[in-house]
């Protein structure tokens, strides 16, 4: 059974988990779902978004978006776009959801706003056989990369860079697998001039104040 297999169904998308894929424990898996499902109707930023299982899998079910790439949305409106985003991101935090994986790859504009996607059922999962985390690298922080978890830091960190990437165009971290090995050891910034420390204790509401408008010059 391959885990994460994907099937288009008129305006959803199906994603497909085995059960045994999924690491964490079934109370802590359980209150994710619940916290996808309430937040999906709750903020913009999520689709419609619904869980359901049988005896040997997991069905994510979500909304289709439909809109345009991120790469021809007008330079003048990300800010403002991004602080939308960051609007949906404190609620999300606040209910003490971890998404893990805020990065472009993730983010459709359905012609309005900023929708986060691929919200994963477990941030824990065996990949080939392996534990791995459902993060991005080198977009992790540098707490989260020394104890292997994903939390709320790790979100703040995507978002910031981001704001950079994206809503500024700058340049992304070069060398990427090295960049993580250095900062498991070293507490090297992701992005120059961006310590994480700068970044994680922040609302994603002040990320975005600061990141995403700061002055070129």
């Amino acid at each position: 059974m391959i885990s994460g297999r994907l099937r288009y169904h008129g305006d959803w998308i199906e994603k497909y988990y085995d059960w045994n894929s999924l690491l964490s424990t079934h109370f802590e898996q359980k209150r994710r779902w619940q916290l996808i499902e309430n937040l999906s109707v709750s903020i913009p930023a999520f689709p419609e978004t619904t869980l359901s299982t049988d005896a040997t899998e997991v069905q994510v079910r979500q909304r289709r978006i439909r809109g345009t790439k991120l790469d021809a949305v007008a330079m003048t409106v990300r800010s403002h776009l991004l602080a939308g985003l960051a609007a949906d991101l404190d609620v999300m935090s606040d209910t003490g959801f971890v998404h893990g994986d805020i990065n472009r790859k993730n983010l459709l504009f359905d012609g309005e706003r900023l929708r986060l996607v691929d919200l994963e059922p477990d941030l824990f999962q065996t990949r080939n056989g392996r534990r791995a985390l459902m993060v991005t690298m080198p977009y992790v922080a540098v707490s989260d990369l020394r104890s292997g978890m994903v939390t709320a830091a790790t979100d703040k960190l995507g978002f910031a860079c981001l704001c950079r990437i994206w809503g500024r165009e700058e340049p992304r971290p070069s060398r990427p697998t090295e960049l993580v090995k250095k900062r498991r050891n070293e507490n090297l910034p992701l992005m120059q001039g961006m310590p994480d420390a700068d970044v994680v204790d922040l609302r994603f509401g002040v990320v975005a104040q600061v990141w995403a408008d700061i002055d070129r010059n």
